[in-house]
């Protein structure tokens, strides 16, 4: 999803259902967002961030699921 302005599209793949938590923080470790959060079944999903209102710059999104944690940057550019 880099760079994107203002939506970018979050993909992440289940195993197995589980409990999980998807976040978005800003540079100085902010929750900006919670884009998805508790139990989901196995499968694909596709969570759409929507940055409108936001100021240009890195943000992290954090992906928590019983089997560990992902996080990857993204940059806004408006």
């Amino acid at each position: 999803p880099n760079p994107f302005n203002p939506q970018t599209t979050i993909e992440f793949r289940l195993d197995r259902p589980q409990a999980v938590r998807l976040a978005v923080y800003d540079v100085l470790g902010r929750e900006v967002a919670v884009l998805a959060e508790g139990a989901q079944p196995a499968g694909v999903f596709r969570v759409t961030f929507d940055a409108t209102g936001l100021s240009s710059g890195l943000y992290l999104y954090r992906l928590q699921t019983e089997a560990g944690v992902l996080s990857r940057t993204m940059t806004l550019v408006k």
